[in-house]
């Protein structure tokens, strides 16, 4: 009986032992999981401000290209302007011509 329990008690001792060991693996991987989380997050928060600023460029771009189409536009109605008073222009100075080259 003595033997029996002194053989119980040392199964029982490898038993704690391995579950130790078990025990320590895991701290061991949660603890780089941990670590892996933690850098990850600091890439995370990098690429958050990189997009940020990514965000901004975009919109000063945006605003940028707005005020240039609103120039675009701006110019093309005054080329319109411009090429219309011309032929009104050079049709005043056809019929000056002509009725200069018609008195007699």
């Amino acid at each position: 009986e003595r033997q029996n329990r002194l053989q119980h008690e040392a199964t029982l001792m490898r038993q704690l032992e391995s579950i130790q060991r078990e025990r320590s693996e895991l701290q061991h991987h949660l603890t780089n999981a941990q670590e892996r989380l933690e850098q990850s997050t600091a890439a995370l928060e990098t690429l958050n401000v990189t997009l940020g600023q990514c965000e901004e460029q975009v919109q000063e771009t945006g605003h940028a290209l707005e005020i240039m189409r609103v120039r675009l536009e701006t110019e093309v109605d005054l080329r319109q302007r411009l090429e219309q008073e011309a032929t009104e222009m050079r049709k005043l100075l056809k019929e000056i011509m002509t009725r200069l080259d018609n008195k007699p």
